[in-house]
């Protein structure tokens, strides 16, 4: 490796990790507390994948999924089209 290199990865290594933490900590938090019980203010228990199954379950969540794939589906179907002619 030639010395310009080195120098060039030992500097970039200090932000390298600072941005692991700041995005990597608050990611796996968000993944633990999604299988916890936890509110705001009080410590929860582990209840796994339960939160996700009562989302799937919930009549509203499958509304807005529906609409969101069809918002998705429509708007793409009219732009792609519109962008090649244009």
């Amino acid at each position: 490796m030639r010395k310009e290199e080195s120098t060039a990865y030992f500097m970039i290594t200090p932000v390298t990790i600072a941005l692991i933490f700041a995005v990597g900590y608050p990611f796996i938090m968000a993944i633990y507390l999604s299988m916890t019980d936890a509110e705001a203010g009080k410590s929860g228990s582990f209840i796994g994948l339960y939160n996700f199954v009562q989302l799937a379950r919930s009549p509203l969540f499958q509304t807005a999924f529906k609409n969101s794939l069809l918002y998705t589906f429509v708007t793409v179907a009219v732009k792609l089209p519109l962008g090649l002619i244009l």
